[in-house]
Formats: structure tokens, C-alpha cells, sequence
């Protein structure tokens, strides 16, 4: 849960930023371990912010349907096996 406060600190700090120049892309990287419940609604938060192109999610080994939701909400998703 700890990575959603910095994911929003990130956020709040990128609010008056420009939209990168056009050859340049913006990546949100969320670490996601059995976060069925919270991960949808972050990248929900993230999707609004303008400067963002994409967002990956890195399921890593979760054992509920982290990866699903994270896909449902509009991320894109790699999935580790086991627990790393």
C-alpha cells in the first residue's frame, strides 16, 4: 500500500508539469503484489493525468486477480510467476 503514496506524491508534483516533447513518453511503473482491491483505482487516478502515455502494471506473483483488474482498468500488464 506503500507505493500508492508514492505514486500520488508523484502525481501531485507532476500537476503543472508540460506534456513531454514529442518523442518523449511517460511510463507509470506500479509494483503490485495481491492488490486486487486498491490497484484499479490507481491506475484510474493515473489515467487522468495529461503528461502519462502508459501504464504498466507488474504483477508480481499474486495469488488473487490483481492482474485482471489492473488489465480491466486499462494497464498493461506482465505477471511474474512466483513471488519475487
Amino acid at each position: 500500500m506503500y507505493w500508492f503514496f508514492v505514486i500520488l506524491a508523484f502525481l501531485l508534483a507532476g500537476i503543472k508539469t508540460q506534456k513531454p516533447k514529442k518523442y518523449q513518453k511517460v511510463s507509470v511503473i506500479i509494483p503490485a503484489y495481491n492488490e486486487e482491491e486498491t490497484v484499479a483505482k490507481v491506475v484510474e487516478v493515473i489515467k487522468k493525468v495529461s503528461f502519462v502515455d502508459e501504464i504498466i502494471v507488474v504483477n508480481d506473483g499474486s495469488s488473487d486477480n490483481t492482474a485482471e483488474e489492473a488489465m480491466n482498468a486499462g494497464a498493461r500488464v506482465i505477471t511474474h510467476e512466483v513471488n519475487k
